[in-house]
């Protein structure tokens, strides 16, 4: 890794500009007002490593107090992650999850 490079695992609330309609049946099609979704970084601080996450999100506005960030080793994640994982050594995200979507009907 780089000298100055640090890894660091963000899980970030995204609130959708626009609620999408979504749902198992298609009579229960709910609006679904925003996402969760976990990234892993490796950039020389914290800062830029939220600035890197914040580029690739074009749907939504991030709600930081609901998200959360750490300085992670990633060689400790799950297996599964790291199968998914790219170059974590090389400045930029390395891992990027799906979206877990949610209503606010159902956190009501």
């Amino acid at each position: 890794m780089t000298v100055g490079l640090r890894t660091f695992w963000f899980v970030l609330h995204v609130r959708l500009r626009t609620a999408v309609r979504g749902g198992d049946e298609p009579d229960d099609q709910q609006p679904l007002d925003g996402y969760y979704r976990v990234f892993g970084v490796t950039a020389h601080s914290q800062h830029q490593a939220a600035k890197l996450v914040t580029s690739v999100v074009e749907d939504g506005e991030i709600d930081w107090i609901k998200s959360e960030s750490s300085e992670v080793d990633p060689e400790t994640l799950d297996a599964d992650v790291i199968a998914r994982a790219g170059d974590w050594m090389a400045e930029g995200i390395w891992y990027a999850s799906g979206r877990a979507l949610y209503s606010d009907q159902d956190t009501a």
